[in-house]
């Protein structure tokens, strides 16, 4: 199940979705694009929903998923355009 972070100030994050029991992270960014990151260490996870005061979500992301050798980043904005090339079969 997936858990939605808020922050109304992040400047760089429109939205931050995480799901500790799988340790993924679907992140929506402001300037444009969605990415799906894997691998994503629990504890960080675990971290930013219940030990998080004043958070910087563009800082927590920068240190826990886009600079982690061993987390996995898909961008999901190919896979929605490429399904919705697809013919749907009659």
């Amino acid at each position: 199940m997936f858990f939605q972070v808020t922050n109304p100030q992040s400047s760089n994050i429109a939205e931050l979705m995480v799901n500790p029991a799988t340790s993924e992270c679907i992140v929506e960014y402001k300037s444009g694009g969605t990415y799906s990151y894997t691998n994503v260490d629990r504890v960080a996870i675990d971290d930013l929903l219940y030990a998080r005061k004043d958070l910087s979500l563009g800082q927590w992301v920068n240190n826990n998923l886009a600079k982690v050798p061993g987390v996995i980043a898909d961008n999901l904005d190919a896979v929605v355009r490429n399904i919705q090339l697809e013919p749907i079969a009659a």
